[in-house]
């Protein structure tokens, strides 16, 4: 009784401990190389990735024309339309699943301005009501909150003012970051769920991204030696990603001559170290980075390499590390806290990354569910005798 007990119990330790492993190794924060198991969602556009596997961008319908989308792998595509003669385009996602993004008439004779607005699956779509100062309203960001991010344009004697504001349902409109007439002024680009604010501010002198806090002090986040820089996203920690230009130029010659260009390389800020250059200054890469989750992995591209994965000083190219084969990665565009990847390809398409466990503890799994299956049948054995 007490052997064949012992037995059991080894089983299943085995088990356990075999389960740990794939467990372990699986796990997308401890191991930057890992394989990818690719969902092709087509021609269409991606734009934005939520921790539940759901994206948001924009596509063609036929009947429709430009169309906003939200997908899972549930209900696959469900569209975020105002209807026809409009064309809509979804910008962002929030963890729950809520849309924003603008939308425009295409009839002419009609009002074209852009206009933002907030999509729920159980209450549609919502039109965010503009000042009738504004010349245009566009949704770039929304937290799990509810809180929404947009950039507004303003027409000055001295020409258009970009300025950022918020929405909310029980507070409406709010000017957070107005700009100068004449410059571009003030572009925002993503929200935590804190209500930090990253973008970019043409006002400054050089050019440059900034973070507006939560209690409303505004950090300019400086650049990496060169003439400008902007953000991308900015994560719950405050962490921000971007591209900004180095203080080296390279040379780059056409058949019809050479000539000295500004290099851009992806950055991550943070107020304990600053900005970080993922390229290391080195003036022969260009690289852009475009999404940080909340463990401070960033992905982006890197001309001639294609779409990579940064985490604690490595940077990784994903292409070869697909688990189907046939597409090549041009930009990895968004990565959640999970480690799905949006990205996009050379030829269009907009692909869904999902991190799958390495061979080799899978096949540690089975070797542990293989004793279990030897250990039951040995004891029915000696049950049976």
């Amino acid at each position: 009784m007490n052997a064949s007990f012992t037995s059991m119990r080894h089983g299943r330790a085995l088990v356990l401990a075999a389960a740990a492993t794939l467990c372990g190794s699986a796990s997308w924060a401890t191991n930057a190389k890992h394989h990818y198991q690719v969902t092709d969602l087509g021609f269409v556009s991606g734009a934005s990735l939520n921790n539940a596997g759901q994206v948001a961008g924009v596509r063609e319908v036929e009947g429709l024309g430009r169309v906003g989308f939200v997908w899972d792998a549930t209900g696959g595509f469900r569209n975020v339309s105002a209807g026809a003669g409009y064309a809509t385009v979804a910008s962002a996602i929030s963890g729950n699943g809520t849309v924003v993004g603008h939308a425009y008439s295409t009839v002419s004779g009609t009002d074209t301005r852009e206009t933002p607005f907030v999509w729920t699956q159980s209450g549609g779509m919502r039109k965010i009501d503009l000042p009738a100062s504004a010349l245009y309203g566009k949704a770039v960001g929304v937290n799990s909150q509810g809180t929404v991010l947009l950039q507004l344009g303003f027409a000055g004697a001295s020409g258009i003012a970009s300025s950022t504001y918020t929405w909310t349902q029980s507070g409406g409109l709010k000017a957070v970051l107005e700009g100068t007439p004449g410059g571009m002024g003030y572009a925002p680009m993503a929200i935590n769920d804190k209500g930090a604010i990253a973008g970019y501010n043409t006002d400054s002198v050089p050019p440059g991204a900034f973070v507006r806090q939560p209690d409303g002090t505004k950090i300019e986040l400086g650049t990496l030696g060169g003439r400008w820089s902007g953000t991308a996203d900015i994560n719950n920690n405050g962490w921000v990603v971007g591209t900004g230009l180095i203080a080296q130029q390279r040379e780059v010659c056409t058949p019809w001559g050479c000539q000295m260009e500004d290099v851009p390389h992806a950055y991550v800020w943070s107020k304990q170290t600053g900005m970080i250059d993922l390229n290391a200054g080195d003036a022969s890469t260009v690289s852009y980075g475009e999404d940080i989750n909340a463990v401070g992995q960033v992905v982006g591209l890197q001309v001639g390499e294609g779409a990579f994965l940064w985490e604690k000083g490595q940077k990784t190219f994903l292409n070869g590390l697909l688990l189907n084969p046939g597409y090549e990665l041009q930009s990895a565009k968004r990565i959640n806290d999970g480690g799905q990847i949006l990205a996009l390809t050379t030829d269009g398409r907009t692909l869904l990354l999902s991190p799958a466990p390495e061979p080799e503890t899978v096949a540690l799994f089975m070797i542990g569910l293989g004793a279990l299956a030897w250990r039951a049948r040995r004891q029915r054995g000696h049950g049976a005798a």
